[in-house]
């Protein structure tokens, strides 16, 4: 869900993603329409209707920080997060949030505050830019595979 602040209802979206640690992460969202975005350290590809969109600029700075921040986000990377980010976070049993507020300047002029949140494994991202709009990203079905990714897998992130 994408809230805006000058939009009284949250634009909702719903689809899945692949990430292969290391290498990148597919996001395919399904509806209200079919798109993709497939991002690596080399960019980030599009898809809208079956035509791709070549977005360089993996070898910026600020892209390569947007693609490791959101890899450790999904990944809970604690390590990583702590180099950008002021971490503070509370448990209740077996539930856990874990707060961000960044440090650099650079990346605070985008990002006001994360959260992540879960139990066994991350279950919301909580997102709030500094322009007031907030992204949540809720996973269900989560599916982890320790294997190495088929070539299939692979493929998909070398386009």
């Amino acid at each position: 869900k994408r809230y805006l602040a000058d939009i009284p209802k949250p634009l909702e979206s719903t689809g899945d993603y692949t990430l292969i640690k290391g290498v990148g992460i597919d996001w395919h969202t399904r509806e209200p329409f079919d798109s993709e975005a497939i991002v690596t350290a080399r960019g980030v590809v599009t898809m809208d209707d079956g035509n791709a969109t070549v977005r360089d600029g993996g070898d910026t700075p600020a892209q390569q920080a947007a693609i490791h921040l959101l890899s450790a986000l999904l990944t809970l990377d604690v390590a990583t997060l702590a180099t950008s980010f002021d971490l503070f976070g509370a448990a209740d049993g077996a539930r856990w949030s874990l707060g961000l507020r960044p440090r650099a300047q650079d990346v605070a002029t985008f990002i006001r505050d994360a959260t992540i949140s879960g139990a066994a494994q991350v279950e919301t991202v909580d997102l709030h830019d500094a322009n007031g709009d907030r992204t949540s990203i809720e996973f269900n079905d989560v599916a982890y595979d320790p294997s190495a990714p088929s070539a299939a897998e692979q493929a998909r992130f070398e386009r």
